[in-house]
């Protein structure tokens, strides 16, 4: 069975949906215990430390937060006794932080001069936008700003006025079904107003999101406001001249017959 065929790709979503699963529940039973053992603490720090580490290895310029993440991993070890015994200060660190993070770096794209990165997104699934596609997914840009704002105000809200057993239940366990409304929700006002040429589902969107990370960093829009990186390619480089099929004869090229006697 070829890795690329549809039941091997569902086979692996559902699989990465199952330990998602899996382990938003254990956060949660983590959050809420008073006395979490040694291997709880290890399983609420691994694996941030790993994505951390995957994601500083694919930066332009790993070497620094590499160092850096060398600098973290060691404040962690030194604080160990600390951090186990406040292991809902971890969670609630990734959790606001994990928010903070997607809410900057959407907003972010949306100040003047920057493409939203949601359209970013969809020019690399559908090429060069409509004005009308445009605009839309700037605006979902700025309704996923909103939702990763709302959702970490709500996570401090509660962390910090309600017990956390509250709190835990809606950082671990209502943050996943949040997120798939809001999903569901774009889409199928997507499908209402976009044409299905320019239309793309969300598995679409966060495979170009995924191969996004491993290119250049994000440059300001050219003039034209295409945003295509093979059309600024094309206008950047200079065509040759003059160009190759009107070069004008030379004395090298063929010679017509002679006209004199033999």
């Amino acid at each position: 069975m070829s890795s690329h065929s549809p039941l091997a790709r569902g086979a692996a979503a559902a699989t990465v949906a199952l330990l998602l699963i899996g382990y938003q529940l254990l956060a949660h039973r983590i959050s809420a215990s008073s006395n979490p053992a040694f291997w709880e603490a290890i399983l609420a720090v691994t694996p941030l430390s790993l994505l951390s580490l995957w994601l500083a290895g694919r930066a332009r310029r790993p070497g620094p937060l590499l160092a850096l993440w060398l600098a973290v991993m060691a404040a962690v070890a030194y604080s160990w006794t600390g951090i186990q015994a406040h292991l809902d200060w971890v969670y609630f660190a990734q959790h606001l932080g994990a928010n903070l993070l997607l809410m900057l770096s959407m907003g972010l794209s949306l100040l003047p001069g920057r493409e939203p990165l949601c359209s970013r997104l969809a020019t690399r699934v559908h090429g060069p936008l409509t004005t009308e596609v445009t605009a839309y997914t700037r605006g979902v840009t700025a309704a996923w700003t909103l939702f990763f704002g709302l959702m970490a105000t709500a996570s401090g809200l509660l962390f910090w006025l309600a017990p956390v057993d509250a709190w835990s239940v809606f950082a671990n366990l209502l943050t996943g079904p949040l997120v798939l409304l809001m999903f569901a929700g774009e889409y199928g006002v997507r499908v209402w107003v976009i044409p299905p040429s320019q239309r793309s589902g969300p598995l679409e969107a966060i495979r170009a999101y995924w191969g996004s990370r491993g290119g250049s960093r994000e440059q300001p829009m050219s003039h034209s406001g295409s945003g295509d990186p093979e059309e600024e390619s094309r206008a950047s480089s200079p065509e040759p001249w003059p160009p190759a099929q009107d070069k004008p004869e030379t004395s090298l090229g063929p010679r017509p017959p002679s006209l004199d006697p033999a």
